[in-house]
């Protein structure tokens, strides 16, 4: 499944592969769904609701993220002029993003709950009831005479959306549901990290012309999963088989700086007029990925850019082969050894 961003344009700070859970008494409904939409997306299928509601309280404490993005802090330095002595302080660790994709549950994480209205033993809108206060979206399918009930629980708040399992369009409506919601449980999820990253640069993440780019390339790439690094700064991008390409963004501040390190240095000619050309943008092999007099071989390290326009220019270089950089250990499952794996569809 490529991302796919169906709100307006956006770029979150992390984005993968989920799963969607399905609940239906009627094992030979469940086949079908995971029939229909199964190369794309990871279902897991019960028959039994009580089961299902079982597991998915077990989910919302173990297959969400555990990084401490956010954490309580003593004091912030500097600014402690514009606080009283009681105000209370919070860090943001944009740098725990990256780490997501080393979680080796994040593919089960149940992103979007379908469960069938009419069950004998509990009905859809009790089911959605049950899990009201987690944090997955919830879809009933519906038999015509049950629509009045599904749009009271949709006014209730106890459910995101409702389908006609009898439409000629039912396929369709499924497939643009689930894309649509899967997209809104990472919205919901990662908005606090946005807030934290509008404070200080980079702001390409909630950038409207970045975004509508990086949507257009991750179809062009095949991208399932991707996220935010803040050092290298850029985003991470992975297709189903776990290859890796970083898409390196810089604004012209950035870039600024690498020109005038580069002259202070009194580094290379040619590399201070390519800086200026703005055709190019390093990578250097260094901490903070600046360039140092050490570096005699900086040719390799330089990238072709192309220019972005949103609300501010971006720089984007597209670099493959980086593997060894993010993933030194060879840690990483894909998606692709998880949906052929023992994470399978099976029929609880």
């Amino acid at each position: 499944m490529h991302v796919r961003n169906t709100d307006t344009p956006t770029t979150l700070p992390f984005f993968h592969p989920t799963s969607v859970v399905v609940v239906d008494d009627d094992p030979d409904f469940l086949q079908s769904f995971d029939f229909l939409v199964g190369d794309e997306i990871a279902c897991r299928l019960y028959s039994n609701p009580q089961d299902a509601v079982a597991h998915l309280k077990d989910d919302a404490t173990t297959a969400l993220p555990g990084a401490p993005f956010f954490f309580p802090c003593a004091s912030a330095e500097g600014y402690r002029r514009f606080f009283e002595p009681t105000d209370r302080f919070i860090a943001f660790t944009s740098s725990k993003i990256r780490d997501l994709m080393f979680n080796d549950r994040r593919f089960d994480m149940p992103s979007v709950v379908v469960v069938d209205f009419d069950m004998p033993d509990i009905d859809g809108v009790e089911f959605c009831r049950r899990i009201k206060d987690l944090p997955c979206k919830k879809v009933i399918l519906t038999g015509k005479a049950d629509e009045k009930v599904a749009v009271q629980a949709f006014n209730e708040g106890l459910i995101d959306r409702f389908i006609c399992k009898h439409s000629e369009t039912v396929s369709e409506e499924i497939f643009a549901t689930l894309h649509q919601l899967q997209w809104a449980y990472f919205k919901d999820l990662t908005a606090p990290m946005v807030e934290a990253l509008r404070v200080k640069p980079p702001e390409f993440v909630d950038d409207p012309g970045f975004a509508a780019y990086f949507q257009s390339l991750c179809e062009r790439e095949g991208v399932v999963e991707y996220y935010f690094s803040a050092n290298p700064q850029g985003v991470l991008m992975l297709d189903a088989d776990g290859g890796m390409k970083f898409l390196l963004v810089r604004g012209d501040r950035d870039l600024r700086a690498h020109c005038e390190i580069v002259e202070d240095y009194e580094g290379p000619q040619k590399l201070q007029e390519r800086l200026m050309s703005g055709q190019e943008q390093p990578w250097f092999p260094t901490h903070h990925g600046y360039y140092e007099p050490e570096i005699t071989n900086w040719q390799d390290y330089m990238y072709p850019v192309e220019r972005i326009a949103g609300r501010d220019d971006w720089s984007c270089s597209l670099i493959g082969g980086v593997e060894t950089f993010f993933d030194p250990d060879g840690r990483l499952q894909s998606f692709s050894l998880f949906r052929g794996g023992a994470h399978a569809p099976v029929l609880q």
